[in-house]
């Protein structure tokens, strides 16, 4: 039994969410919100981002049904479904992160980006992504296509990464770390991903058009060229951030 006063946040399938307009055919269940109140009967509040078009998301509530709730919890659409799962938050015993929580941290990401568990992730991961991309167009529908390189844009740009796919709030962080534990270079680290942040908005910027263009190839030709740059750029500041917290 969950207590009342707890926060929850619940993956659920974005195409079963009344406050977004994907269309039919759309699913992502790798999405979380925070359910933060009843609204009355059986009707629950969500705490979620704001669906319109903008970079920078900015949060709002939403009244949603139990029994839309429940299916988009019990989505089993590939390739991540909810499977109901949740989480629920205690901060009875917060405390301030130290300067080792810090380190650790960044310690942690850095590990994961320049030595992933699959050739899916991290900085191999995005040079994976240029090769795969270029495979696009012979083995996708036009709508496939289009529906593809349109998510693109929709991830890196416009859900709820913060913008550039999460480059700005990672660079923030380093920001904000860089004078809790009294190091500079955390700073210009975090510049360098403020930039990696700015060119994958550049390189999503043109997919937005996917589903109207007469061209949908044209908008992804110079893609996984960009990916390949992005890689370089986030290697190296990630090799920076290892070298800082070792």
């Amino acid at each position: 039994m969950l207590n009342s006063q707890q926060p929850v946040m619940m993956f659920v399938d974005m195409g079963f969410l009344p406050c977004f307009n994907f269309g039919a055919d759309y699913h992502f269940g790798g999405h979380t919100h925070v359910v933060c109140g009843y609204a009355g009967g059986k009707t629950v509040l969500i705490s979620e981002m704001d669906p319109k078009d903008t970079d920078l998301k900015r949060g709002f509530t939403y009244e949603m049904s139990l029994e839309q709730l429940v299916k988009a919890r019990g989505s089993t659409y590939k390739p991540f479904p909810p499977q109901n799962a949740y989480f629920v938050f205690d901060f009875t015993n917060f405390r301030q992160p130290r300067e080792e929580d810090i380190i650790i941290s960044i310690r942690q990401t850095a590990k994961q980006m320049l030595n992933p568990p699959i050739k899916n992730f991290g900085t191999n991961g995005i040079r994976k992504a240029g090769v795969e991309i270029k495979k696009w167009e012979k083995r996708f529908t036009d709508n496939d296509f289009r529906m593809s390189i349109f998510n693109i844009y929709l991830f890196v740009t416009v859900a709820g990464t913060g913008g550039g796919i999460f480059r700005y709030m990672y660079s923030r962080f380093l920001e904000e770390a860089s004078k809790l534990v009294v190091n500079k270079e955390l700073a210009r680290v975090g510049n360098i991903i403020k930039k990696c942040g700015d060119m994958w908005t550049e390189m999503a910027a043109p997919l937005k058009d996917a589903l109207d263009t007469d061209n949908p190839v044209a908008l992804a030709k110079d893609v996984p060229e960009k990916l390949d740059a992005i890689a370089d750029r986030e290697e190296e500041a990630f090799m920076m951030l290892k070298e800082i917290a070792e």
